[in-house]
Formats: structure tokens, C-alpha cells, sequence
């Protein structure tokens, strides 16, 4: 077998690099944000390919995923993750509209493109406090807490105008050109749009994404890659919040009901990698904060029971704890071994053990 990894500006293709290796399996590099990236991916004529978008700026998330969705005919059914999860990797607003459809138990959120809409909404809302967050900055990044009414107006109008009005006004010299050139245009644009929309620049949202707070007992990560799945139980950080705490977990031994439900989720909807950020309100039922289809670690398991790293397989209608370090390489591993399955089926994977040696 020889996998084909895309290379992006952020180098996450080196822990996949390493797990090869160690399995001894025949690697290409593609580098995607090459000039000649497609000379790259034809020469490379790989059998099967580990992808992981960029995320750092938007520029280089659309552009990866524009390009991977170029080649979907020759790779799909032949990657992981598979091509339908990334679109929404690092996207709470395609993240919300995935819930939606797919009728996932989530914590209620709202996004708005439309500014009325938005005002209306914080206008007839009873509720507070609420949580206002960025379409795709990862952990706390772009997560802002909403006490009063007021505020939350504020933000709204904050996140269609601010960055727009001030960009590109440097000196009080530049205020006719500022204004002819930039302004004027935009506030043409926002007038024959009704007043509703606001054009989308780089430094200004043109959105809010507006998610309910909820008083929570605890929050999970529960990962499942292939047949395996990890669980623990997400600490607080100094900020307050589980999600995007930035601390490690708390190696606590995951509720089976939990791990129930990710299985029937990821059977119901053929999902074969993910990571399940879910909150367990104060009636204990379970709500999904966040999924991640990309994830890595910098512990060598993403379990811990008693002390002791592991996984959980679902055998013979049990859960069963098997030992081991499997989430070396960022999880790359294991990953490898469902690309091995998906391309050659089950009989062709080495008993998971042996990825401990």
C-alpha cells in the first residue's frame, strides 16, 4: 500500500510521516499549496490518501478544499477522513446545519447572515447569558460570553460593520479617497440589499453564530476511529470553560450509555472517524458542543483507566477494555490501519496489538 499525504502550511503531515514508519508503509508527500500540485498528485499514483485541512486563515481552508473537491472522483472512497466530513471540519456554522439534518441531539444555536433577523432574535430572547462564537477558531479561540441584551446588540453590529468600516483607514488623508473607494461602495451594496446584509470582508464576520449557555455537569471527548473508541472526561481551565480549556483530561472511565450513543450515530450515519465534544446537562442528557473528524494528541492514548492506556472495542455486544498506547503519532496509527481497511477490508489488518510493539 502506498499512502499519499497532503502537505499544508501548517506541517501536520510529519506525525503521518512517522507512523508510517513505523508501520513500514510506502509514502508520497503532495504538496497541495504547490504550483504543481496536480503534476505532484498524478506522478504520486497512490492507493489510498490521509487528509487534514489547514485552518490557521480561511484562504487556506477554501483553497484546500477546493482543490481536494477538484480530484473527489479519484480519491474518494479511497481517503481518511472522507471528503464529506471535512466540509464541515472547523465550521460550527456547517457543523449546526449537519445536527439539523442529520437530527443529532445538539446545544441550540442559531447563525445569522441576515442583520434584522439577528436583532430580532436578541431583541425577543429571554434567555441570557449566551455564547457568541466564530465560524472557525478551534478551542475558546473567538468565544465570547453574552450577559446582557445590550451587549449581545452590540456584538451583532459589531460583527457586520466594525471591521469593515475601519479597514484600510490609515491617516485622516486617506478619508475622501477611504471614502469613495470603500466605504461608499459597500454602503451602496448594503442599501440594494435591504439593509439586511452586509458585504463580507476578511476582518468583519458578516455573521453571528449565537449558542445557548447551558448549565452542564460535565463535558465529554469521545473519539472513535475505526473499531476503536477513547473516552475522558474534559477538565476546566483558568478561563472557566471545558471546551478550549487547553487542559489535559481528566482520565475518568466514559458512561457506556455514551459510548452506545456515538456508535449509533456513527452507524446511523456511516461516520468511520471523529471526535465527539458532548455536554451532559444537569438532567444528564447529552448534547453535542462540538465534532472534529481532525484531531491529534500529545498523550500516546487519548484513555486511561486506573492508570492503565487503552481502548474500547464493542465485542459480542459488550464494551471490552483493550491495553495498549494506541494513539502514538497523533493518532495517525490507527488511522493508517482504517485506510488499510476501507481499501483491502478487514483480513488484510495485522491484530491492533501489534501497532503497541
Amino acid at each position: 500500500m502506498k499512502i499519499g499525504i497532503f502537505a499544508t502550511p501548517e506541517g501536520y503531515e510529519r506525525s503521518i510521516v512517522e507512523a508510517c514508519k513505523e508501520l513500514d508503509v510506502q509514502y508520497e508527500i503532495i504538496g497541495i499549496f504547490s504550483h504543481d500540485w496536480i503534476q505532484q498528485f498524478e506522478k504520486a499514483d497512490c492507493d489510498g490518501y490521509i487528509i487534514r485541512p489547514p485552518t490557521k486563515t480561511s484562504l487556506w481552508r477554501a483553497t484546500f478544499l477546493n482543490r481536494i473537491l477538484l480530484i473527489k472522483d479519484r480519491i474518494e472512497n479511497k481517503c481518511v477522513p472522507d471528503i464529506e466530513s471535512i466540509l464541515y471540519y472547523e465550521s460550527k456554522i456547517m457543523m449546526l446545519d449537519f445536527y439539523k439534518l442529520n437530527e443529532l441531539p445538539h446545544v441550540p444555536s442559531n447563525t445569522f447572515f441576515n442583520l434584522k433577523e439577528a436583532l430580532k432574535y436578541a431583541k425577543s430572547t429571554k434567555t441570557f447569558p449566551k455564547m457568541v462564537k466564530s465560524d472557525g477558531g478551534s478551542g475558546s479561540l473567538g468565544v465570547k460570553k453574552i450577559n446582557s441584551r445590550s451587549n449581545l446588540i452590540f456584538q451583532i453590529y459589531k460583527s457586520f460593520f466594525t471591521g469593515n468600516i475601519f479597514r484600510g483607514f490609515h491617516s485622516p488623508a486617506d478619508f475622501n479617497v477611504y471614502i469613495k473607494t470603500y466605504i461608499k461602495p459597500l454602503w451602496m451594496y448594503f442599501k440594494k440589499m435591504r439593509r439586511s446584509f452586509y458585504p463580507y470582508s476578511e476582518r468583519s464576520q458578516g455573521y453571528i453564530h449565537i449558542q445557548e449557555f447551558l448549565q452542564m455537569k460535565t463535558e465529554w471527548r469521545i473519539i472513535k476511529i475505526g473499531e476503536s473508541y477513547f473516552g475522558l472526561r474534559k477538565a476546566k481551565g483558568k478561563n472557566g470553560l471545558r471546551s478550549g480549556s487547553g487542559s489535559r483530561g481528566d482520565w475518568t472511565d466514559p458512561p457506556k450509555e455514551i459510548l452506545n450513543l456515538v456508535k449509533e450515530w456513527c452507524e446511523r450515519l456511516n461516520i468511520s472517524t471523529m471526535s465527539f465534544d458532548i455536554f451532559e446537562d444537569m438532567d444528564g442528557e447529552y448534547l453535542i458542543n462540538e465534532m472534529q473528524v481532525c484531531f491529534g494528541t500529545i498523550s500516546p492514548s487519548q484513555m486511561y483507566i486506573n492508570g492503565v492506556p487503552g481502548r474500547y472495542v464493542h465485542v459480542g455486544g459488550k464494551w471490552v477494555f483493550d491495553e495498549g498506547e494506541y494513539c502514538r503519532f497523533n493518532c495517525n496509527l490507527l488511522r493508517i490501519e482504517l485506510l488499510k481497511e476501507i481499501l483491502y477490508g478487514k483480513e488484510s489488518l495485522k491484530p491492533l496489538a501489534m501497532l503497541n510493539n
